[in-house]
């Protein structure tokens, strides 16, 4: 039987919601009685002095950031076979040597995107000059 975690029980995310609602509640009302030092002069930005206006400005920037999320996805997303669709025979290995061990060329020139192994005896920064491979 596989092991059950945490989150796994309905009941357990539900209390996880209730205590971070009750946590958000508790540390706004506390702007009624903890003293701010406000960032600005006097008068220079009065919305800064409003109850709760910090927790407002972060949930409206929080809300603006996963729109503008959205529509980024829209602008950088690419089909579900971007990388693999030149290579028909669906191992990902554009060679056709089929050696995926590291143990082929290492040169890091291949036709692979993914390919990112150094050649031997390169250094690594910070690798005292001890080759990769």
């Amino acid at each position: 039987m596989e092991r059950q975690h945490l989150f796994d029980n309905p009941r357990n995310v539900q209390r996880l919601i209730r205590i971070f609602f009750a946590v958000c509640i508790v540390v706004v009302g506390l702007d009624l009685f903890v003293h701010r030092h406000l960032s600005f002069a006097e008068g220079q930005f009065a919305a800064e002095g409003f109850f709760g206006f910090y927790a407002a400005y972060g949930f409206v920037a929080c809300v603006l950031l996963v729109l503008a999320a959205k529509q980024m996805r829209v602008l950088l997303m690419r089909s579900e076979d971007y990388f693999g669709s030149g290579n028909k025979s669906g191992s990902g290995d554009k060679s056709g040597s089929g050696d995926k061990s590291g143990s082929g060329d290492k040169s890091g020139s291949g036709d692979d995107p993914g390919n990112l192994d150094l050649p031997a005896g390169d250094s690594v920064p910070g690798g005292e000059g001890k080759g990769v491979g």
